[in-house]
């Protein structure tokens, strides 16, 4: 199963399943309607200046997720738009979050993280 988030506690060694991203929907079909859909894969991980993780998903649906707890709770991020993969996470010194996505659109976002 993908989408899987596993964490570690000795620098990599041994790694335990915590738990996997959250079911989302995506608009399928003909005409479209949303359905929901487990993302398929974690393509970014990057930790906030404030310790929170933010987890760009991939291949069903592209989307952000954000967890303060190590994963055991999500929250997703307002749609980062048309795309099936979330490639890239930055963030500068000033908070500013960058987001690079593509597969059906590529596109490049800016958003301050509250």
């Amino acid at each position: 199963l993908y989408g899987n988030f596993y964490r570690s506690s000795d620098e990599g060694k041994t790694w335990e399943l915590t738990t996997h991203v959250p079911v989302s929907s995506k608009l399928f079909g003909n005409p479209p309607e949303m359905i929901e859909t487990d993302a398929s894969r974690i393509y970014s991980i990057l930790q906030l200046q404030d310790g929170r993780l933010l987890v760009g998903v991939g291949n069903e649906v592209g989307d952000l997720f954000t967890t303060d707890d190590q994963g055991d709770t999500w929250e997703l991020v307002e749609d980062p738009g048309p795309n099936n993969v979330v490639w890239g996470l930055a963030q500068e010194s000033n908070g500013t979050v960058w987001v690079g996505t593509g597969s059906v659109k590529g596109t490049i976002l800016k958003a301050e993280m509250d």
